[in-house]
């Protein structure tokens, strides 16, 4: 039986959909399904009835040393007087543009709601790996256009269609799909050990 792995990318609501794929293993990767969903129990039935050996999701999964949440009014602080965590500071030594976990970050419910995902899925048995798409698409592929460009998902579809198979067959290509794309593509490199961990394992890796 062919190995899969799972690309998710999260919105910081549930009001608003999710993307996910499901990748099969073999000389390139192939699309078996995609799905949009909402709630976090939708992806954790999903996992459970797939089992991909790996899931990745785009998003913070862990918080810097010394904090255990991300309220302001809560006493508990960094222990580091650098911003974010190792592994945010890592990438953007890379030149990378980085968003970093701290209290006064504008993704506060993204980043809780991955953290309390990753922590759900984990109890259920999966291996969740954080991803970094931006981190991704720089490291694969040349002069990607930039965030809202309107060429960024055209040229991201035909660079993603020459790594992965069978992306035609997905209903709806947009950027949200294509951070899923990216999550799951990293998370394939990372079954065939082509990926690096950035930061410290204590704290919580990113992978690309």
């Amino acid at each position: 039986m062919s190995q899969k792995v799972l690309g998710a990318a999260l919105t910081a609501t549930a009001r608003k959909e999710s993307r996910i794929v499901l990748l099969e293993d073999g000389k390139k990767p192939r699309v078996v399904t995609s799905h949009r969903f909402w709630v976090d129990e939708e992806l954790q039935r999903f996992v459970n009835a797939h089992l991909p050996q790996v899931v990745a999701i785009g998003s913070s999964l862990s918080l810097p040393h010394g904090l255990h949440c991300l309220d302001s009014t809560c006493s508990c602080a960094p222990k580091s007087n650098k911003k974010g965590r190792q592994a945010e500071q890592e990438l953007a030594k890379l030149q990378l543009s980085v968003f970093y976990t701290s209290k006064d970050t504008i993704a506060k419910s993204l980043i809780e709601r991955g953290i309390g995902l990753a922590s759900m899925l984990r109890k259920d048995g999966a291996t969740v790996i954080e991803t970094y798409p931006h981190a991704t698409e720089v490291l694969l592929f040349d002069n990607v256009p930039r965030k809202k460009s309107p060429e960024k998902v055209p040229f991201l579809r035909k660079a993603l269609g020459q790594k992965i198979e069978g992306i035609d067959a997905i209903e709806r290509v947009d950027g949200l799909m294509c951070q899923a794309l990216l999550s799951a593509y990293t998370a394939w490199l990372y079954v065939h050990g082509e990926t690096k961990g950035m930061g410290d394992k204590a704290e919580g890796l990113i992978i690309v």
